[in-house]
């Protein structure tokens, strides 16, 4: 087995060389719009003791971001256990990474939710199924044929 925590590692470097390029070039990320987002993030900056929701509403987004990433890998286990191999799972991982890093901008405003449901997904998948309907009358004889 190869050494686990190389491609962490490895997806680590990647993302942080794609996320602080920009930012060293002098282009920090365009703030997230919306109402809520911008009340949100007002009520934040209030608690939080910041001069304004301007921090909050360009970096929530990447950090809500990333932590999907995170949020992924548990599902990943839980749905593809024994159809998709260790190195499949780093595979979608890091194309997840690298397409999230892509669409950046238009993935911003639903970050905080699709975290949301990355992280309530696998409790759901671990409910016991639901099995409605009557229970049946009784023992059934299953020597005859109609009964």
């Amino acid at each position: 087995m190869p050494d686990p925590w190389l491609p962490g590692t490895a997806l680590g470097s990647a993302l942080l060389a794609l996320y602080a390029a920009p930012v060293a070039l002098g282009r920090a990320p365009s703030p997230v719009g919306g109402e809520w987002y911008v009340r949100t993030a007002g009520f934040l900056a209030d608690v939080v003791g910041t001069g304004g929701p301007e921090p909050l509403l360009r970096w929530t987004p990447q950090a809500c971001q990333l932590l999907c990433l995170v949020a992924l890998w548990p599902l990943l286990e839980r749905v593809g256990d024994g159809r998709l191999s260790w190195p499949g799972r780093w595979g979608v991982l890091y194309l997840v990474a690298v397409a999230g890093w892509v669409w950046r901008d238009a993935l911003a405003p639903v970050s905080p939710p699709l975290l949301a449901a990355l992280l309530l997904l696998p409790l759901l998948l671990r409910l016991p199924p639901f099995r409605g309907g009557a229970p049946a009358a009784g023992p059934s004889d299953h020597r005859r044929p109609n009964g």
